[in-house]
């Protein structure tokens, strides 16, 4: 029972610190599930862009990377996430940490490095579906396929259909857009599932200790029938036997280390670390609509371990199978560009056209969950910006109707619907230099506010000091380091684009700033209040039917 000397209930009309503050009408509805599957279709979604993991560096440096990368990655940002977003549990995630640790300007720097990345970041989905439903369906038919990738008016009115196609479930749902996940992901995997039990007749474990361009071209495989059966009619512009690459070891015969690694040739080293950064972030991700989960502290840590557990499965399992099941003249041309042997080109010299078939419609549900998770994330940061005065109101509205921040949704999907004119390559530089900065800054904002404000309430506390959080997050910084510099460094074109992105994202905050309106009025204190109160009022009514606009159900806050 209650202590008789305990708190009062504390009502908007008598409490300081919730006086004249709007009460939201919709109540927290994102549980364990819905986060954890939020989570793995804004990092992962299935194995779709992890072929080159094995192909530029080989497969033993490509799956160990996947393992190394999400400890030294991964872990971090997924412990600081549950931290702070349980510290701050609301709408905007962390554009509110790097606020309340830095000040308005690099809140607003944050914010704008976080959404326009994720923006462009989806972008790239529908570009991908494209793609994949080209290659598979004009494999036997040349013209056909130059028709639909030389004509971009076609191209793009294909690929800005299929983004709103995929925009429209963030417009109507939000328990819906979690929930669903759950089971998208499982109908992606599926046919890996299947694909597993197929190769198991053609293992060769031993290929997975085969470094990359590697002297393959007498080597044949004379177990796996099905493989020398589907080679001819591979979406291939070339093998490894028919050209030498300069870039090989085999242009340098008196080069290679240990196993047969390449001493001084460093590109697919380089481009395995570009892979694993853009397939293995994301984490942070569910912080920008905490203000729709069930108690922050419970829920956060709990779903992001699942959901990086499920993620390193995901990329492991398949990718170690396919190695060992397939030639290894046929790995070396693993990938997602053009003339490369992408996941559906792997299944069908496995098992057959019928699977091929069925991993391209799985290609297409994963690309579409990771655009509507991509796509929450964006909609409701921005919400969250709008909602703390740093972003024009109109964007902090939801629909009166379905409770979605409506608004944000449509002002992301007509960034996306100008954007997706632009191929993977042309967006891909400047993503993953805003996504890792935003990252740095979160990380640096983590590392202030345990030390500036070390007794603020933290449902989840990561179990380190003050000395175990600076070595925690020391990796993390530095490999975030090496991203930023190697997307300036990647071209002229590069490095003027994030110059030019930079310089708009400070003439914005003062453009904001002086004739905006902006007025960064976040309180902490107050939120927190307003948010134990409403997801009170949401465990009432679901256990009693009472009213969620109702705040009551809890006392003063703990200070």
């Amino acid at each position: 029972m209650p202590s008789s000397t305990t708190t009062t209930t504390t009502h908007n009309n008598n409490n300081p610190l919730l006086s004249s503050w709007k009460q939201p009408k919709a109540k927290r509805v994102l549980g364990v599930t819905s986060v954890t599957f939020l989570v793995y279709f804004n990092v992962c979604g299935g194995p779709w862009g992890s072929e080159e993991m094995i192909s530029d560096a080989g497969p033993l440096p490509g799956l160990i990377g996947i393992c190394i990368f999400t400890s030294l990655w991964g872990l971090p940002l997924a412990s600081m996430t549950s931290e702070l977003s349980s510290a701050f549990p609301d709408d905007g995630g962390y554009s509110l940490w790097v606020s309340e640790a830095f000040g308005p300007f690099w809140g607003f720097q944050e914010s704008y490095y976080s959404w326009i990345s994720g923006v462009v970041d989806n972008a790239i989905y529908p570009g991908l579906v494209y793609s994949a439903i080209v290659n598979v369906l004009a494999h036997g038919d040349t013209k056909w396929t130059q028709y639909m990738i030389e004509h971009p008016g076609y191209k793009y009115l294909a690929k800005l259909s299929i983004a709103t196609v995929f925009m429209l479930p963030n417009l109507f749902y939000v328990r819906g857009v979690g929930r669903s996940s759950a089971g998208l992901a499982v109908f992606v995997m599926l046919p890996f599932v299947i694909l597993i039990a197929l190769s198991f007749p053609f293992l060769e474990p031993s290929r997975l200790l085969l470094p990359p361009w590697n002297a393959y071209s007498n080597t044949t495989n004379t177990t796996n029938t099905t493989n020398t059966t589907n080679t001819t009619n591979w979406l291939l512009a070339s093998t490894p036997s028919s050209s030498t690459n300069a870039t090989s070891p085999a242009a340098f015969p008196n080069t290679t280390g240990y196993f047969g690694y390449p001493t001084t040739w460093t590109g697919g080293w380089g481009d395995l670390f570009s892979v694993l950064y853009w397939n293995l972030s994301g984490f942070d991700c569910i912080s920008t609509c905490a203000g729709e989960v069930k108690d922050v502290g419970y829920t956060v840590p709990r779903a992001l371990a699942i959901a990086i557990a499920l993620i390193v499965l995901t990329y492991v399992l398949p990718l170690s199978f396919a190695t060992m099941a397939t030639d290894p003249t046929q790995v070396t041309s693993w990938g997602n560009d053009d003339g490369e042997c992408s996941w559906s080109c792997i299944a069908r010299n496995i098992g057959g056209e019928w699977i091929m078939y069925w991993v391209l419609v799985a290609s297409i549900a994963g690309n579409g969950g990771m655009y509507i998770a991509e796509m929450f994330e964006d909609s409701w940061q921005l919400f969250g910006m709008a909602q703390i005065g740093i972003m024009p109101t109109v964007f902090g509205q939801r629909h009166p109707k379905f409770g979605t921040p409506f608004n944000a949704v449509l002002a992301s999907y007509v960034l996306i619907a100008g954007l997706c004119y632009f191929d993977f390559m042309d967006n891909l530089s400047i993503n993953n230099f805003f996504s890792c900065g935003s990252c740095i800054l979160e990380i640096l904002a983590f590392l202030k506010l345990r030390i500036d404000r070390p007794l603020m309430p933290r449902p989840f506390c990561v179990p380190l000091g003050l000395r175990g959080i600076c070595v925690f997050c020391f990796l993390p910084v530095v490999l975030g380091i090496v991203v930023l510099v190697s997307s300036c460094t990647q071209s002229w074109g590069a490095t003027i684009m994030n110059g030019v992105a930079l310089l708009l994202g400070v003439v914005l905050f003062y453009t904001m700033r002086d004739y905006g309106g902006y007025t960064y009025n976040y309180n902490y204190k107050r939120k927190r209040l307003l948010s134990e109160n409403l997801a009170a009022a949401s465990t009432t009514e679901d256990e009693e039917g009472g009213d969620v606009n109702a705040v009551g159900g809890y006392g003063t806050l703990k200070q």
